[in-house]
């Protein structure tokens, strides 16, 4: 059964990026990729945009935190949620961002679940390769 949501993965490495969007996909979610920010920000800009992205900081052409700001001037209700290694004392706060998820071997779960608690939705599946 396909869920009504839409989630856009915007993830630099491409088997993360690949993983990340059979999961999803395995939920029920419509889900689209981003290899970099210019993607991203195409992706974000369409008349009908993501209901949630998940972003990586890392993505080549991003500017770091400044890609944020971009994305939510772009589509201001659009939740993003951090998916990342870069980690430190304030990433949980980054205005803009709804959650932030550190990458490891159970990240995946926990994406799942925030996402579905975001969409009002419960993850379907919970055996789950890792990232």
């Amino acid at each position: 059964m396909e869920l009504p949501y839409t989630i856009l993965i915007a993830e630099r490495n491409r088997h993360v990026r690949e993983l990340l969007k059979r999961e999803m996909s395995a939920e029920g979610y419509r889900v689209h990729t981003a290899a970099n920010a210019a993607q991203l920000l195409d992706a974000v800009s369409t008349e009908r945009p993501p209901d949630i992205v998940v972003l990586d900081l890392d993505l080549p052409d991003a500017g770091g935190r400044r890609i944020i700001g971009e994305v939510k001037s772009l589509a201001p209700n659009v939740p993003v949620i951090l998916h990342t290694l870069s980690v430190d004392a304030d990433t949980p706060s980054i205005n803009g961002t709804v959650a932030f998820i550190e990458k490891q071997e159970n990240s995946i779960d926990e994406l799942k679940k925030r996402v579905g608690d975001l969409l009002g939705c419960a993850p379907m599946v919970s055996n789950t390769e890792t990232a």
